[in-house]
């Protein structure tokens, strides 16, 4: 109980960085080396996968030596858990993974201003110089 006291700051930024990872569209508040990290985690477990498959492929039917665990139903076995352990690898989320979330951009004036187009393209004819 003492542990989550005295780490409760730190607990709540790594919350909040989880969620902001994978909820947040504007990706360059996020660090680009946790996407980078996560994509090299998963092309070399990747690599392991196709190491495993071929592992597979030239595996005898039965082991020779029971120690071993070589055979073809073990080979499988351990590119099963491979497999397994590449699906819980976090997904690197990028710029163009999370775009089909943004649908319909209005201009941040109408954020500020309300909900009048015709009001908001008035104030911005103005700002540019322009008398209505």
């Amino acid at each position: 109980m003492l542990d989550a006291r005295s780490n409760a700051d730190r607990i709540y930024k790594e919350v909040y960085d989880a969620y902001t990872y994978a909820g947040d569209t504007n990706r360059n508040l996020q660090p680009e080396w946790v996407a980078d990290a996560r994509a090299a985690m998963q092309h070399q477990q990747e690599m392991v996968i196709s190491d495993l498959e071929e592992k597979v492929q030239q595996a005898p039917a039965s082991a020779s030596d029971e120690y071993m665990y070589q055979d073809k139903a073990e080979a499988e076995k351990e590119r099963d858990v491979a497999q397994k352990i590449l699906a819980d690898i976090p997904p690197a989320i990028r710029a163009e993974d999370v775009a089909y979330r943004t649908w319909n951009p209005m201009p941040y004036r109408r954020y500020r201003s309300g909900d009048d187009p015709e009001e908001t393209e008035t104030k911005d004819k103005t700002v540019a110089g322009e008398k209505k």
